[in-house]
């Protein structure tokens, strides 16, 4: 079976003029192609390099059967999530924003589950998309990480090179500064490594389970430290052992929350100490986090989809049910 980054190397892959110039009858050619191919899933396409507020664009090919596009609609799933190298910052946009004209009737007929061949039936698009108008990107010079997601589908990761003179300054983000735990053993969140936990052995990780008045998300990562990680001052956190370290690194984290039927994400932002460094100059962070302590946020009964982002790098899906209260 083809991969997503396959797909990108393959049917994606225009010049960068191309990328801009292509118009529906050559995308829809490429289209065709794709359904020759052993895939489901999405693929993202990309320039090198743009000039500042010129479009961003982004050639997405999606391509599913019946029974996935009956439960995840294309339009109604994919989002595009862009990140700031220079500061880890994460923004998300709807793809499919006001998508030609809706001439759907006011109440729509109920649809019926496909079923057996009509179920199997492979379909694929390929279309354009301006990255810069769906992220809100703020012109300035950057250099951008994007990756789609469409419910529990993740893109391969694209990078570009918004505007000129190279990436802007780190730093620019400031990410909500860790605060110590108030001394209490049952209290979250934590971020020291818990007892079953052990280093990762992989840039991220992250698991989530819900009930019905909590969102547990636990994670850990080892990534290479910049500048903008290191703290504005001399910084100790009491964590929930009741032992005080020393934090050599704040480290921005953003975990993405969807589902299907919802062209959105619902983001976390944390900031994740690390207490050590590896003889590599690498920061291994971890987190156990009540994502609704505090929040007023009911989440519905349901499935989700969890994405988890630590500078340039996403991991996801980790999916998980919200039971009924």
């Amino acid at each position: 079976m083809s991969s997503a980054e396959d797909i990108a190397a393959t049917i994606l892959n225009l010049p960068d003029g191309e990328i801009d110039r292509a118009d529906k009858s050559a995308l829809a050619d490429r289209a065709f192609d794709l359904l020759d191919e052993d895939f489901l899933g999405i693929a993202l396409k990309a320039r090198a390099a743009v000039g500042a507020n010129a479009p961003v664009n982004v050639l997405l090919a999606v391509q599913n059967d019946g029974a996935r596009a009956f439960h995840v609609t294309r339009d109604d799933n994919c989002i595009l999530a862009g990140v700031d190298r220079a500061n880890g910052k994460v923004r998300f946009g709807q793809i499919f924003q006001d998508w030609g004209i809706d001439i759907r009737p006011a109440v729509a007929a109920p649809r019926r589950e496909p079923t057996g061949a009509s179920a199997q039936m492979v379909s694929g698009s390929v279309t354009r998309h301006d990255a810069n108008e769906i992220l809100a990107l703020d012109g300035q010079p950057a250099r951008y990480r994007l990756a789609a997601i469409c419910y529990d589908w993740l893109s391969n990761i694209v990078e570009v090179m918004v505007g000129s003179g190279g990436p802007r300054e780190s730093g620019s983000f400031d990410p909500p500064r860790p605060k110590p735990a108030v001394g209490v053993a049952s209290y979250l969140p934590s971020t020291v490594r818990a007892g079953g936990a052990r280093v990762p052995d992989a840039v991220l990780e992250l698991t989530a389970f819900a009930s019905p008045k909590r969102l547990m998300a636990a994670g850990s990562f080892i990534v290479e430290t910049k500048a903008f990680h290191a703290p504005d001052s001399q910084l100790d956190v009491v964590d929930t052992d009741g032992v005080a370290r020393r934090v050599t690194a704040v480290i921005p984290a953003t975990i993405a929350i969807v589902s299907a039927g919802r062209p959105a994400a619902l983001c976390f932002e944390l900031a994740v100490p690390a207490y050590a460094n590896t003889p590599m100059g690498a920061a291994i962070g971890f987190f156990t986090v009540d994502l609704l302590h505090g929040t007023s946020i009911n989440f519905a009964p349901g499935n989700y989809a969890a994405y988890l982002f630590v500078d340039d790098h996403i991991y996801g899906p980790v999916t998980f049910e919200q039971p009924s209260s």
